[in-house]
């Protein structure tokens, strides 16, 4: 019974220690000031996604949201987003419109929400991890020159690779070796 409660906590110990060995880093690139926009004015902004470490490509399922009193408009074709290894500036692009009633120095809250999803090969099971991002917007007399600002801040997600299933493989065979050569040197023993 030791020797069973021994492995089990090998192979525990080695699935903790495989997820948090291998590292790989996407992201989301946001606006870290609020974004200024006249009423009744629209802005074009873009979220820009990254993939810079590691060897896996993603899909990227992307959902905005916006306050009702303001109109969000993605101007892509899709909500999905291919995002290959060793990639960044994969822009989210969206549309940010102001109604003309509304009052200098209201502030709104704008929302992404970022799935990254391995690209797999059809029948097999991937991880995915999400990102979630926010900005402001507020109202003002002038509207921001979009040439001008632009998102500089990162926020990376880490999630693992293909390194630990490999440890894992690893560690169980080996317990598996182990296990069986304890059992036949305690059959020995008992003989």
């Amino acid at each position: 019974m030791r020797t069973k409660n021994t492995i089990i906590g090998i192979i525990s110990m080695t699935l903790v220690i495989g997820m948090l060995a291998s590292v790989m880093a996407v992201g989301v690139t946001g606006y870290s000031a609020p974004v200024i926009v006249k009423p009744g004015e629209s802005i074009d902004l873009a979220w820009r996604l990254q993939n810079m470490v590691g060897e896996d490509s993603y899909v990227v399922t992307t959902t905005t949201t916006a306050s009702d009193e303001i109109n969000l408009t993605l101007l892509d074709e899709s909500n999905l987003y291919e995002l290959a290894e060793k990639t960044e500036g994969v822009r989210v692009n969206f549309r940010v419109t102001i109604p003309e009633d509304i009052e200098i120095g209201t502030e709104y809250v704008i929302s992404g929400s970022f799935i990254f999803s391995p690209k797999t090969e059809e029948g097999t099971l991937g991880i995915g991890s999400g990102i979630d991002d926010t900005f402001k917007i507020t109202v003002g007399d002038e509207t921001d020159d979009t040439n001008v600002i632009t998102p500089p801040r990162i926020e990376a997600k880490k999630t693992s690779n293909l390194l630990p299933i490999i440890l894992i493989l690893l560690v169980l065979i080996l317990g598996i070796i182990g296990y069986v050569h304890h059992r036949r040197h305690m059959h020995e023993v008992e003989n």
